[in-house]
């Protein structure tokens, strides 16, 4: 699941399968923090495959975040600790080939 969101070699925390709850239908989700939930979902991609979407839930917050990279999962979780409004950063060039290998 995370492993192509997070593809570090040093076993980080998105990608221990313990941490990771499953379910039958093939989602997934991972408890961050009290009312936040990294949810993992695949869905069929216009190319007749599957793509996997990372999807950000936050008990407090009506609508769910599309999360395409890490900084960006980072840039959420840190300005919600801060209290700060969250704005949609720009994927690195790093993050961006993580994902493309995904």
């Amino acid at each position: 699941m995370s492993i192509k969101l997070d593809r570090s070699d040093d076993g980080s925390f998105l990608t221990v399968a313990e941490r990771w709850t499953g379910y039958e239908n093939g989602e997934a989700s991972l408890f961050l923090a009290p009312g936040v939930q990294l949810h993992f979902v695949s869905v069929a991609s216009t190319c007749g495959g599957s793509d996997r979407k990372f999807t950000l839930l936050i008990a407090e917050q009506n609508a769910p975040v599309t999360i395409t990279s890490l900084a960006q999962l980072h840039q959420h979780l840190t300005a919600r600790e801060a209290g700060l409004p969250v704005g949609r950063q720009a994927d690195t060039k790093a993050d961006n080939k993580a994902l493309a290998t995904f």
